[in-house]
């Protein structure tokens, strides 16, 4: 077996951390140890959230010929609601390793990949209610939807989304940008996708797209009421005009 290039895998399959103590992991290269070899890495989002309970990370692992171990040095941050928290966990993977590099078929990631769990408890015990309470609610996970749809409302304001592109944006840009800024700012109510798996932004939408709709309705009625124009014929050329046709130039 020496002359194979060998098998990657974790020493432990679950680790657990200390908050604000980086945690070292070690991987180990077993059955073969022939020629230098490459494998990347990353972390995979449990209960616990990245940049918040830990720092995300990802990069290359690379074992010279004859090298069987190396270790990975994760930062486990500081959170200051890990009092009121539950215990939380994410992953480390092991990925796309060099040709001939095999994985441990036996272990949870299977023959393609290699798996670390990583815990991160409390600081203290927390009471039976705290913990059904953040078992169905993660703060962290909360914080980080907040923080999204904070950037929705920001964005609104922005011409073309960010400050950046803004500092770009010609006069065409800013024109569009003030005729729909009133709809950016009502369709930013609409909560980020990360939400409840992206199931409240999608009936929150079609909410909206038929608030529109029936605005454009009205709009149309009363343009047609004014020129003294039919409400079926309204609907066959104004209201058909503006969606039909941009459908069909899409299309």
């Amino acid at each position: 077996n020496d002359d194979m290039p060998g098998t990657l895998n974790f020493e432990l399959e679950q680790v657990f951390a200390t908050e604000g103590i980086p945690v070292s992991l070690g991987i180990v290269r077993s059955h073969g140890h022939c020629g230098s070899i490459t494998c990347k890495y990353s972390t995979v989002e449990g209960s616990a959230v990245h940049d918040r309970d830990y720092r995300s990370m990802d990069g290359v692992l690379e074992f010279q010929d004859g090298e069987t171990h190396k270790v990975i040095q994760v930062p486990i941050l500081k959170s200051n609601d890990r009092n009121s928290e539950i215990e939380e966990t994410f992953q480390i993977r092991l990925h796309d390793a060099s040709p001939g590099v095999k994985f441990d078929p036996a272990t949870d990631g299977g023959d393609h990949s290699a798996l670390c769990e990583i815990v991160i408890p409390p600081n203290r015990k927390v009471s039976t209610s705290v913990r059904l309470y953040r078992s169905v609610a993660n703060y962290d996970k909360m914080a980080e939807h907040m923080d999204n749809w904070r950037e929705q409302f920001a964005g609104a304001f922005y011409c073309n989304g960010t400050a950046e592109e803004q500092a770009g944006a010609g006069i065409k840009d800013w024109f569009f940008h003030c005729v729909c800024l009133t709809f950016k700012l009502i369709f930013s109510v609409i909560p980020p996708p990360s939400i409840c798996g992206g199931w409240l932004c999608f009936v929150c939408s079609l909410g909206m797209i038929g608030v529109v709709t029936a605005i454009v309705g009205d709009l149309a009625t009363l343009l047609g009421c004014c020129i003294g124009i039919p409400d079926d014929i309204t609907a066959v050329s104004l209201v058909a005009l503006g969606t039909s046709l941009p459908d069909t130039f899409a299309s």
